[in-house]
């Protein structure tokens, strides 16, 4: 009987044993389980801010390089108008030149042939 109650004993501490092991053993997988996704949980984020610190390049660039063609334009658009305004500042003083000679019937400034000489 004593040989059997010793087995027994030995069983049960072994069966203790056992489960102490496999409890250190599922609590090793849990901490290292935790240590990966917060490993990857690290890691998603560096390449969100990454690719956020990327976008943010690609957009300014593009912030820059449309407000240089703006510029561009808008410097293209007032040399357009000065040269439209020079264009018709001459025609006028053209137009008002060839006005006053039809009304007075001569050229203005001593300048021969005209429309009144016809």
């Amino acid at each position: 009987m004593s040989r059997r109650e010793q087995r027994f004993k030995d069983l049960s501490e072994r069966t203790e044993q056992l489960i102490r092991q496999a409890q250190a053993a599922d609590e090793a997988r849990e901490q290292r389980l935790f240590a990966v996704r917060r490993e990857e949980g690290s890691r998603r984020e560096a390449q969100r801010r990454l690719a956020e610190a990327e976008a943010h390049e690609v957009l300014e660039a593009a912030k820059a390089d449309a407000r240089a063609t703006l510029e561009r334009a808008h410097a293209r658009i007032e040399e357009e108008l000065k040269n439209a305004e020079r264009q018709l500042d001459e025609m006028g003083r053209s137009l008002a030149g060839e006005l006053a000679e039809r009304v007075l019937g001569r050229p203005l400034n001593g300048s021969q042939g005209g429309p009144a000489s016809n």
